[in-house]
């Protein structure tokens, strides 16, 4: 079974409605038109988990970053992506952390 057979999508009745089912994702569909796909990588994974964000939280200039830091280091580096090598070129503020 592919990725693409595990994936479903809904609109919530109540666009303003911020709770959302267990398993469920909030994007936004212009993430899919220009290239983005689910499940997404692990570290992007780590990364919401770490300051504690939803995938909803970024923009896809966030999200662009954090695919260009993958690549820069699988493609080009030949090494996994390492959050001590993220916190280097990047200095966020954790929020979950105060």
């Amino acid at each position: 079974m592919m990725a693409a057979e595990l994936v479903t999508c809904c609109v919530p009745d109540d666009p303003m409605l911020t709770a959302h089912a267990e398993r469920y994702v909030v994007s936004f569909m212009a993430f899919y038109e220009h290239g983005f796909s689910m499940p997404p990588h692990q570290f992007l994974c780590f990364l919401l988990q770490h300051y504690s964000f939803e995938l909803h939280h970024l923009t896809p200039s966030g999200v662009l970053h954090a695919v260009a830091f993958v690549t820069l280091c699988e493609a080009y580096l030949g090494i996994d992506p390492h959050f001590d090598l993220w916190n280097y070129f990047f200095h966020a503020y954790n929020t979950a952390q105060t």
